[in-house]
């Protein structure tokens, strides 16, 4: 499974083995991401936060913007005549 982020942060500390004092509060999920990320189970990588289709859903977008990510997920206006 590849899962995308557009977070370099947190793909940064999944990927590096150096426990920082910083993330203790996020010790136990880095763990269990590294070692589901190490098993082969998911892929993290990184994706620009203005190509992240999930946008659609969560935020409010110039009409460029929604139209570019409606264009990705392959919809089509049904009002529109043919």
């Amino acid at each position: 499974m590849k899962l995308y982020s557009d977070n370099k942060s947190a793909i940064n500390i999944v990927h590096n083995l150096i426990q920082h004092d910083r993330i203790k509060h996020v010790r136990i999920d880095r763990h269990s991401i590294k070692y589901e990320m190490d098993s082969g189970v998911f892929n993290l990588s990184y994706i620009s936060t203005k190509d992240q289709e999930v946008n659609i859903l969560t935020k409010a977008l110039s009409k460029p913007a929604f139209e570019f990510l409606v264009g990705k997920l392959g919809m089509i206006d049904i009002y529109s005549p043919p």
